[in-house]
C-alpha cells in the first residue's frame, strides 16, 4: 500500500444537518419487541427489516442509517484530525478492559499511557497498574536540562543564559511569557535566592520570603534569575562521600587563582656560598657569625606572583532546561 492511497477524508460527520426527525442515536440495546423495525447495536437492522413488506415486514428507518453513519464518520473525522482517546471507565468495561499495545491519551498534556497487558482495565491516570507512560514529544519535563550545540532554543525550552524568565509583563530577559510559570515554580520552590535570585518586574531586588509564594511572585510579574551555567563546569548537587556539600543551583569555584601564603606548601630553599665569602670554620663574611650576631641575609626571588589558570581540558556547550 502507498502513503498516496490514502482515502478522502470527511470534512464534516455524515448526515450533519438533519433535522431532529431524520436522524436518531442508534442505542444498544435490541429495540425488537420495543419499536418494530428499529435497529440497534446488538442486532443490527432486525429481522422483520429482511421480510417484504406485503409479507408483514418492515422498512428499516432512515433516521437510524442516518445516526448510525453520523456516528462513524464522526469518529472518522476524530481520527483523521489526529485525536487520541483518553481512558474511558464505561467503556473499558463494556469491551472487557483494553488490549496490550493500546494507546490512550494521558490527562497530562503532551504524554500517552501504552497497555502491557491485555483485558486491561485499571485507570492510567489514577496510578493504575500494568500502563508504561511515554511521549512523542520526548520524555523529559519542566526544569529537566540538556546539552547541546545549538545557539536557539528548541521549541518548549529556553537557553540557561544567566538571563531571567517570568511572565509577559515581567521584563524577563530570556522569556518573558505565560509558558514559563511551571520552571517559575519549580525554581522558586527548589533553589534559595542566593542561586536564582528574585526580581520585581523593573528589575530591583527581593526575596522569596517577601513575595511568600511562586505564585504570588509570578503574579506580581516578578522575573527569577535563572542559575548561572555560562562558562561553567556542571556538578551533582548534595553532598559526596568526603566532599563538601553544594546546594543545587550553587555555583563554586573560579577560573583563574593566586596563590595566598597558606596555600603554600611548606619547603625550604638551599644556600650556595662562593669560596671567596668564608674562611674554613668561620663563615663570618657572609653574615652568618658563629658567635650570635648574624646578620640579615636575603634569597633572590623568582615568580611573577600573579594568577594562575584553574581551567581543567573543557569542551563548551550550550545548555537548554525545559519549560
Amino acid at each position: 500500500m502507498l502513503a498516496s492511497d490514502i482515502p478522502q477524508r470527511f470534512p464534516i460527520p455524515f448526515a450533519d444537518a438533519a433535522g431532529g426527525g431524520f436522524i436518531r442515536p442508534v442505542p444498544q440495546a435490541s429495540q425488537i419487541g420495543i419499536q418494530a423495525g428499529a435497529a440497534s447495536l446488538t442486532d443490527g437492522f432486525p429481522p422483520v427489516c429482511f421480510d417484504p413488506v406485503g409479507a408483514g415486514g418492515t422498512p428499516p428507518f432512515g433516521q437510524d442509517m442516518n445516526g448510525l453513519l453520523n456516528q462513524i464518520t464522526q469518529w472518522s473525522i476524530w481520527q483523521a484530525a489526529g485525536g487520541v482517546a483518553g481512558y474511558d471507565a464505561t467503556f473499558s468495561t463494556a469491551i472487557g478492559g483494553y488490549p496490550a499495545g493500546a494507546v490512550l491519551a494521558s490527562a497530562t498534556f503532551g504524554f500517552f499511557w501504552f497497555s502491557q497487558v491485555d483485558n486491561n482495565t485499571s485507570n492510567p491516570d489514577a496510578g493504575g497498574a500494568n500502563w508504561a507512560q511515554g511521549s512523542f514529544l520526548g520524555s523529559l519535563s519542566t526544569g529537566d536540562a540538556k546539552l547541546s550545540f545549538k545557539t536557539v532554543a528548541d521549541p518548549g525550552w529556553v537557553l540557561m543564559n544567566d538571563g531571567s524568565i517570568g511572565n509577559g509583563s515581567s521584563g524577563a530577559s530570556t522569556r518573558a511569557n505565560s509558558d514559563t510559570v511551571a520552571l517559575f515554580t519549580l525554581l522558586y520552590n527548589n533553589v534559595v535566592d542566593t542561586w536564582a535570585p528574585i526580581q520585581t518586574s523593573v528589575g530591583g531586588a527581593t526575596t522569596r520570603a517577601a513575595q511568600g509564594s511562586a505564585a504570588a511572585a509570578y503574579a506580581a510579574n516578578c522575573r527569577l534569575v535563572l542559575p548561572r551555567v555560562l562558562g561553567r563546569a556542571l556538578a551533582g548537587a548534595g553532598a559526596g562521600s568526603g566532599l563538601t556539600s553544594r546546594a543545587l543551583g550553587s555555583v563554586a569555584g573560579e577560573e583563574n587563582h593566586t596563590l595566598t601564603i597558606p596555600e603554600m606548601p611548606a619547603h625550604s630553599h638551599g644556600l650556595k656560598l662562593s669560596p671567596n665569602q668564608y674562611a674554613a670554620g668561620s663563615p663570618t663574611s657572609a653574615g652568618l657569625d658563629g658567635g650570635g650576631s648574624d646578620t640579615a641575609g636575603l634569597i633572590a626571588s623568582t615568580g611573577g606572583g600573579g594568577p594562575h589558570n584553574n581551567v581543567q581540558p573543557t569542551s563548551f556547550m550550550n545548555v537548554m532546561i525545559k519549560l
